[in-house]
């Protein structure tokens, strides 16, 4: 059982240029870049509950937390772990890591199995990698739906206390000033040293594990297809094994 939140929408109006209304967008796109720096260094100083609140999500508890059911998060599904779901999702982390690589791993897969769970519950088991089924009638998640169910996931490990060397990060984005297009991802620190990692659902399917590197890649373009490590371990599980030698044929006797 879950229930569905719609966000509002605004009517699109019709805006006229004046010659001095284009000086001022002209300004505005010089200042777009400082303005864009601000609000990245000002976000990591951010709890992630303020990101998640502006779509109409609340800090996430086992028994009552919303995730995003269409693109942009325009509605809602306020859902619940079962007591299996629970035992399910503590499972993934035993035994206990025993160091942030280890952590980073478990993370990965409980993100995933998160995704199955609430995609058999309010219809996104069928979200397709990227945004290749946005204008499709099949429920589709595009980034910021991704980053939003993937911070609430975080934050769902971290109040099952589950997180010990790490923490739920504001989430991070990428684009103009990388000379990128806009993407959102959402992010864990090291609790150690501080480092950030973004915690990238968007590349894959419902129930595929996210990708995982640290904040500064994901932000200088990080492309899971284009990453040779994850090329090559592909390109290594489907080659063929050495093929068996065939034994000579009997000679028959002189």
């Amino acid at each position: 059982m879950f229930t569905h939140l719609r966000r509002g929408r605004q009517d699109h109006q019709s805006v006229h240029f004046t010659p001095a209304a284009c000086e001022k967008w002209r300004l505005g796109l010089a200042v777009l870049p400082l303005a864009l720096i601000l609000t990245g260094c000002a976000g990591r100083n951010m709890p992630p509950q303020s990101y998640i609140g502006r779509y109409h999500i609340e800090e996430p508890k086992a028994d009552a937390y919303r995730v995003c059911s269409v693109v942009n998060c325009d509605e809602n599904s306020r859902l619940k772990l079962s007591a299996d779901e629970r035992q399910q999702l503590h499972a993934v982390f035993e035994p206990a890591a025993v160091d942030a690589v280890q952590e980073r791993k478990q993370v990965a897969a409980a993100v995933a199995l998160l995704e199955r769970i609430n995609g058999a519950k309010n219809n996104t088991a069928g979200d397709e990698a990227r945004n290749h089924g946005t204008f499709a009638s099949s429920p589709q998640l595009d980034c910021i739906a991704e980053t939003i169910n993937t911070t609430v996931a975080l934050l769902l490990m971290q109040r099952e206390g589950l997180l010990h060397f790490h923490h739920t990060g504001y989430p991070g984005h990428r684009g103009p000033l990388q000379l990128l297009g806009p993407h959102n991802t959402a992010v864990m620190v090291e609790n150690d040293n501080g480092q950030e990692y973004a915690v990238d659902s968007w590349f894959f399917a419902n129930g595929v594990e996210p990708v995982v590197v640290p904040l500064a890649e994901w932000r200088a373009g990080y492309d899971p297809d284009k990453d040779p490590n994850r090329l090559n371990a592909a390109a290594a599980a489907v080659e063929p094994g050495p093929q068996p030698v065939a034994e000579p044929e009997n000679m028959p006797a002189r």
